[in-house]
């Protein structure tokens, strides 16, 4: 086989995993969850009575984010970050976990599915199809930042769980970001540009 035979191969072999990843949609979810967590007072920062209406205005800018569902208030990120800090505190770290995930927080909900996934026994038959999701949710949480983390997130979900309805897509995604870590598109993108 010639090289150019095997470029061919593995250019089809991408299309058909992009093609793979594209079609799998998630439905949105059609009520917010509840709170998981009770807050803690946290201290936040007021405005000095002196400063001007445009420096107020400016810093209220800087210091909240779009939220992209409506589902997570600034006031409420602040307090789920500083219990980020001991997630073992929380009450229930997978539904907190989704809600930040719906919400495009995907560093925080990370962390959160981790210490979820942490809470969910490996040997409990009834928890396995909690820990696979858990696991795909956190490697796509990861995916952007942190891919060889994701990589291997997704590669536990495919050697723990063979038979979850996961496996395919995360073996799409894996491969599809080991691609990307080897081949760097992005790269050969901006190159071919200039």
């Amino acid at each position: 086989m010639t090289e150019g035979e095997k470029d061919k191969i593995t250019k089809n072999e991408l299309r058909r995993i992009i093609v793979k990843i594209r079609a799998v949609n998630f439905k949105p979810q059609k009520e917010a969850f509840e709170s998981a967590i009770v807050p803690d007072v946290v201290p936040i920062d007021e405005p000095d009575d002196a400063v001007s209406e445009d420096a107020k205005e400016q810093h209220k800018k800087e210091e909240e984010p779009s939220l992209p569902y409506g589902l997570v208030t600034y006031k409420t990120l602040q307090t789920i970050r500083n219990l980020s800090q001991n997630p073992g505190n929380l009450h229930n770290p997978f539904e907190l976990g989704e809600t930040l995930f719906l919400s495009g927080y995907l560093k925080e909900a990370a962390i959160i599915y981790q210490e979820a996934l942490i809470r969910k026994s490996p040997d409990d038959a009834a928890s396995a199809r909690d820990r696979a999701w858990i696991l795909f949710q956190v490697g796509n949480c990861l995916r952007d930042d942190d891919q060889l983390e994701a990589i291997k997130k997704y590669g536990q979900l495919i050697i723990e769980y063979p038979n979850s309805p996961w496996k395919e897509l995360a073996d799409a995604r894996r491969t599809l970001l080991d691609w990307y870590l080897k081949d760097e598109p992005r790269k050969l993108i901006a190159e071919r540009k200039r």
